[in-house]
């Protein structure tokens, strides 16, 4: 009989937990930010999401952006941010957590944040669109220093043209679970 509860448990618990699975057609990371001369935006198009839902966390989360999928449009530009996030030393920038609570219509937590070889702790904090069906959309943005992780601001035309430090990921997420 007590074999029969403990697996009974154990069978209810791994059905209430979901590995999330993303839906990247119907997902976009954008990155904004600020120069001498324009607000600028690059989109990010290579992207993964891991993570286990369930009830009302996310656990195991990990996302990770290949940096030299960061394009504006420009290649200059794309240039510089390769050699600013020192993409040959660090292909990727990788977030995780560990577990994000899912509360109403928002998400929120902490987690790891490691760019160009530096990590640092950063505060997430989303609105849930929908989480029904076996589908989750969040969308959210954060503001980052690029000094925080020794990032020197991008520059051009020999310093004349100028980044602001400060950039912004936006996210609009579909999740299948």
């Amino acid at each position: 009989m007590k074999i029969a509860s403990i697996i009974f448990a154990l069978a209810s618990l791994l059905a209430v937990q979901s590995t999330i699975k993303l839906d990247k057609a119907n997902s976009t990371i954008t990155i904004a930010g600020t120069s001498t001369v324009h607000d600028w935006e690059s989109e990010v198009s290579i992207f993964n999401i891991e993570g286990t839902k369930s009830d009302n966390n996310i656990t195991g989360l990990k996302v990770s952006i290949q940096v030299k999928s960061i394009n504006s449009g420009k290649s200059l530009m794309d240039d510089k941010t390769y050699e600013a996030l020192k993409e040959d030393k660090y292909p990727n920038i990788v977030f995780e957590a560990q577990q994000l609570s899912i509360t109403g219509n928002k998400v929120s937590g902490s987690g790891q944040l490691t760019m160009a070889g530096k990590t640092k702790t950063v505060a997430l904090n989303g609105k849930i669109i929908s989480d029904a069906n076996g589908i989750l959309k969040v969308e959210g943005s954060n503001k980052i220093n690029m000094k925080d992780y020794g990032i020197k601001p991008p520059t051009a035309m020999f310093g004349s043209i100028e980044t602001g430090e400060e950039v912004t990921v936006k996210y609009n997420i579909k999740l299948n679970y």
